[in-house]
């Protein structure tokens, strides 16, 4: 009688995922590949392209910023230089994906940074049209009323504007002031 030996079905090869990711607790989760079943292109947990069983490489963009990504985009944006808000959130990528994975890019996350400040460069642009929002909002939100001299001047002496950019703030706020409250604009 002859023995045929079997061997057993690597886990890339039974679940259709990275040598990385074949390690991990969620390959069990996912279920066997269906028997007959070719094996997938990329990988069903990471998402990197399988070159041959058991290799993979890395996709040629890097993955889209995950949840987490974009709120650390969101909340750091406008406190880290984005130099080092890219080393952090690449660190972070190769943390995931490891040493192989490509690197998010500065055009990247200037679209992240823009998108998650407003979406539009009106919308926190240095224009007519962007001015009379905020001056809309801020009449909308009742703060405009509220507004006095001193918070303007405390506001320009905190922010270190110069003179002339004091007066030229002064000058829109009572502007907008005075038409709020029926007068005329100066």
């Amino acid at each position: 009688m002859n023995a045929v030996a079997i061997t057993p079905l690597r886990p890339t090869q039974r679940y259709g995922v990275c040598d990385d990711c074949a390690e991990r607790a969620e390959v069990r989760r996912l279920g066997p590949l269906a028997p007959g079943a070719a094996a997938p292109a990329r990988c069903r947990l990471c998402g990197c392209r399988m070159v041959n069983v058991g290799t993979f490489a890395p996709p040629a963009e890097p993955r889209p910023f995950t949840m987490a990504d974009r709120a650390l985009i969101r909340r750091m944006g406008n406190m880290l230089p984005a130099h080092l808000l890219l080393e952090l959130l690449n660190d972070r990528l190769v943390a995931d994906l490891g040493p192989d994975a490509p690197r998010y890019t500065e055009a990247m996350l200037s679209d992240a940074l823009r998108e998650s400040s407003g979406g539009t460069a009106g919308a926190g642009g240095s224009d007519w049209a962007s001015l009379r929002r905020v001056l809309a909002k801020a009449r909308g939100d009742g703060l405009l009323q509220r507004l006095t001299t001193e918070i303007v001047e405390d506001f320009a002496v905190v922010f270190s504007l110069s003179p002339a950019q004091a007066l030229r703030l002064r000058e829109t706020i009572l502007s907008a002031q005075d038409t709020t409250t029926g007068g005329y604009a100066r």
